[in-house]
């Protein structure tokens, strides 16, 4: 049994699906809530649903809506600084309150993808809650995350949002 499956064992997720990423990628994808550490060798992203009183952050791509920004931990860096990082990046804003609520567990249902240098075939996003702090001017301009906005917390659960998203977001909405 490996490191991941040992890990998961015991294990249930709240939600699975079977998803499409670019490049003809295909993964099961399985989002659990829970506050136990998953292993550190198979995190390669952290993600976070940031909220401000009872307004949760929203952003949109140019596929989706969604309150899970966050990306790549870069080598050496902490799960904490590697979100920072990624916030300001991906959304203007800086953060604090930083609390895991779970992750999610992804399993490639495909071949390897040519140069890929993450954990394959299981790979994990470590999800946290934070709190916006101040918005900066360091957002950067990719072309990938065209805005975000604040919306009220439960409203936002009538976006059109992928499912994941909404099991993050109905978890907050109760436990408030």
């Amino acid at each position: 049994m490996s490191n991941i499956d040992s890990f998961l064992k015991g294990l249930d997720p709240v939600y699975e699906d079977t998803v499409d990423w670019p490049n003809d990628v295909q993964l099961c994808a399985h989002c659990y809530i829970t506050l136990l550490t998953p292993p550190a060798e198979f995190v390669s992203s952290v993600r976070a649903v940031v909220v401000r009183g009872r307004e949760v952050l929203v952003v949109t791509n140019p596929n989706i809506n969604h309150i899970l920004p966050g990306g790549r931990v870069e080598p050496k860096e902490s799960h904490e600084t590697a979100l920072r990082r990624e916030l300001i990046e991906e959304t203007g804003w800086k953060i604090d309150r930083i609390e895991p609520i779970g992750f999610l567990h992804y399993r490639h249902l495909t071949p390897k993808p040519p140069d890929y240098q993450y954990p394959y075939p299981d790979f994990i996003q470590r999800v946290y809650t934070a709190t916006a702090v101040r918005l900066t001017n360091q957002k950067l301009d990719d072309d990938w995350e065209e805005e975000s906005r604040w919306v009220d917390i439960r409203a936002a659960s009538d976006l059109d949002m992928p499912e994941v998203s909404l099991t993050y977001l109905n978890h907050l909405i109760e436990r408030s």
